[in-house]
């Protein structure tokens, strides 16, 4: 097969996921649902058969999942904004395997989906005021405990979702990431779990009869803010507020820093070759003790 049939086959393959793109973002508009579930269907079920048949066989198999996935939704009419957004990641991680990138992609089973979008349901009728300042998941399976954390954190503009067990909070991180995870934590188990999905998310915990030492093996862990049993309401939204702010100025220091890295390795090739060895030592002293604060600052946080 020529490049040129390929090179055609990609720019289609483009528009088709584009197309896709464009039509979730429709339905999350809320737009007709049975309009663009058909356009979206279409587009799926071609680019199933041309990956196919152009040999992107790992493509294939992730767009096949993901139209499997859709269809199954016909019936039920609708589909939530967590759903959206699930399939929203699909359609960039298509872009990538288009493009020859290898990622990677926790496709969901019809089960998982079908709790996401009860989930979802459940959440979002609890919703005082649309929240946009980020997504919290709480877990404890104290329900009243639970319905109070949601209920102060969604009144700060933050979206909260709520589980009773471990095992529906794993599922929901299949499908979402959230910004911060509340937790009950009579054991390490939940921490444990998550770190393996997802080593980055910020974590408050839950307890009772919080000690100087279970605080320490707590903060050892990452575990960046604590909520103790009997819980006092007056005291949920400061820790929030604090937990938050300070994860997402550790996330801005990272990206700043990773801007860095990437200016710096250009600069040193240039510095290199150019025998300007002293700035060249100068800079690389530099970074390094900007890396050695950022891990102060992280560590003190």
């Amino acid at each position: 097969m020529n490049h040129e049939m390929i090179d055609e086959f990609k720019k289609e393959a483009v528009k088709k996921l584009e197309n896709i793109k464009n039509c979730f973002l429709n339905l999350n508009k809320g737009e007709d649902f049975l309009t663009q579930f058909n356009l979206i269907l279409k587009s799926f079920h071609s680019l199933k058969g041309s990956t196919g048949m152009f040999g992107f066989m790992d493509l294939h198999l992730h767009i096949q999942k993901l139209e499997s996935l859709f269809e199954s939704q016909k019936n039920k009419g609708v589909i939530t904004k967590a759903q959206i957004d699930y399939f929203l990641k699909g359609v960039e991680i298509a872009l990538k395997k288009l493009n020859g990138e290898s990622v990677d992609f926790n496709h969901a089973s019809l089960t998982d989906f079908d709790f996401i979008n009860s989930t979802a349901q459940t959440s979002n009728n609890k919703l005082s005021k649309p929240n946009n300042r980020g997504l919290i998941f709480i877990i404890d399976n104290d329900k009243n405990i639970s319905e109070t954390l949601i209920k102060l954190i969604n009144e700060e503009g933050f979206n909260a979702k709520t589980f009773l067990s471990l095992s529906e909070l794993l599922i929901a991180l299949k499908i979402e990431n959230p910004d911060l995870i509340i937790a009950e934590m009579k054991d390490n188990e939940i921490l444990k779990k998550v770190r393996e999905l997802n080593s980055n998310i910020p974590f408050i915990a839950i307890s009772e009869k919080l000690t100087t030492e279970k605080i320490f093996d707590l903060l050892s862990q990452d575990v960046r803010g604590f909520i103790e049993k009997p819980i006092k309401e007056e005291l949920i939204k400061p820790e929030v507020e604090r937990v938050f702010a300070q994860s997402q100025v550790n996330a801005l220091l990272q990206k700043s820093i990773n801007y860095i890295l990437y200016q710096y390795n250009e600069l040193d090739i240039y510095l290199k070759d150019t025998s300007k060895e002293n700035i060249r030592l100068s800079l690389k002293d530099e970074l390094k003790n900007i890396l050695h604060l950022q891990k102060k600052l992280i560590h003190k946080s």
